[in-house]
């Protein structure tokens, strides 16, 4: 029901019929969006929603699959909720083969949210603190991002779980769990915005995974141009991409001699030389193995940033300045426990962080438990499982 007793309980009605109850709310709300006004002949609605209508029930179930034509109105986000709406009402969510699929064209593209490859988030949709009064401490951003009930007043189990799988040992009570150590988000650092800032020589160098700005971003011109005011360039990727070479390869651009940015083109392997996890279009995790190994020097992503975190700590291993903190207390122990063969002829390659650890950080473990079988941490049985006393990571 829309209203709540003393202390934020809501009241409930199971008859449905209470005035201010979220069924009635809801039916006064969709009244006025009439077959008339929906944009289609009305019989051609009326029939899709008996259809839909029959095919849900005890017996019976139906999915909504939209693909990202959904999202990318300007009404995106009313769309789905209201297909959310739709398949609660009919029952059809929580039941095989219900509920709402989202199609992607590329595999992974849900998975990429989830560990947070946005500026402004930390990975299980977290919001980055910002550079402000209110998040300057844990409680304050607790206090500011959380909600007293539903499923986000988990908020401080999953901040401090989080941060207990980032510093390890060195996130206690007494320093907040470490949470002074999170970089705050002190603007917009969304991409174009970003290369904007590149073109006003305001950025200095750059790391480009799997992604080609030069060829295929918005405004490729402006992006080009950034590019060119660059001190340095890293272009991780499994072909030579436009971006890799834009020095020498510019219709538009001044000639290579003119252009000062220092490029280093590093070969990565591509899908089918490297295992892992994919995350597929119903936000299932799904396992692919190695199918042979990399050609030449050609390295995983996961062994290029593993490699380079490793190199980083120990350039700074022994630094007692507190701004290198949190590079020093950062867990970074991803060598493989049981080193194994990936395919029939090349065992792991030398340095090769074990994917299978981070998929475990991800899933969550206890910080206090051991299991028995492995003698490895042991593993949660699901978010709701996570502790805000550090217990649990």
């Amino acid at each position: 029901m829309g209203v709540a007793d003393p202390g934020g309980v809501p009241r409930t009605d199971p008859t449905l019929q209470h005035p201010r109850c979220v069924f009635q709310l809801l039916r006064r709300h969709f009244a006025r969006y009439t077959p008339d006004v929906c944009g289609c002949r009305p019989e051609e609605l009326v029939r899709v929603a008996e259809l839909l209508c029959a095919n849900s029930g005890r017996e019976r179930t139906s999915a909504i699959v939209y693909a990202v034509g959904w999202t990318q109105h300007t009404t995106g986000v009313q769309i789905i909720r209201t297909a959310g709406i739709l398949q609660l009402l009919l029952g059809n969510v929580g039941r095989h083969g219900g509920g709402i699929t989202a199609m992607r064209g590329h595999s992974s593209i849900q998975g990429s949210t989830d560990v947070s490859t946005l500026y402004d988030t930390l990975p299980g949709y977290l919001p980055q603190p910002v550079a402000d009064a209110d998040h300057e401490i844990l409680e304050g951003h607790i206090e500011k991002e959380g909600m007293p009930t539903g499923y986000w007043a988990n908020f401080p189990s999953f901040v401090v779980s989080l941060l207990k799988v980032y510093y390890g040992p060195a996130a206690t009570p007494e320093n907040e769990f470490g949470f002074g150590w999170l970089p705050r988000v002190a603007g917009d650092h969304s991409h174009l915005v970003t290369f904007d800032r590149m073109a006003r020589g305001e950025v200095t160098g750059f790391f480009l995974f799997g992604q080609n700005p030069a060829g295929d971003g918005m405004n490729a011109k402006l992006q080009r141009a950034a590019l060119r005011n660059l001190d340095w360039l890293i272009v991780a990727d499994w072909f030579e991409t436009e971006s890799a070479v834009f020095w020498k390869a510019d219709p538009n651009g001044p000639p290579p001699s003119e252009v000062k940015t220092e490029v280093f083109f590093i070969p990565a392997a591509s899908h089918v030389e490297k295992e892992g996890t994919l995350t597929n279009t119903q936000r299932l995790l799904q396992r692919h193995n190695r199918v042979l190994a990399p050609v030449g020097d050609a390295r995983s992503d996961a062994w290029f940033v593993y490699q380079f975190g490793k190199r980083l700590k120990a350039l700074y291993a022994g630094s007692t300045d507190p701004k290198d903190a949190p590079l020093l207390n950062l867990t970074w122990d991803y060598e493989p426990v049981h080193p194994q063969k990936l395919d029939g002829t090349a065992s792991r390659i030398s340095g090769e962080p074990d994917v299978e650890r981070v998929l475990q950080e991800l899933n969550g473990f206890s910080t206090t438990e051991t299991d028995p079988r492995t003698d490895e941490p042991k593993l949660i049985p699901g978010f709701s499982a996570l502790k805000a006393d550090g217990s649990t990571a």
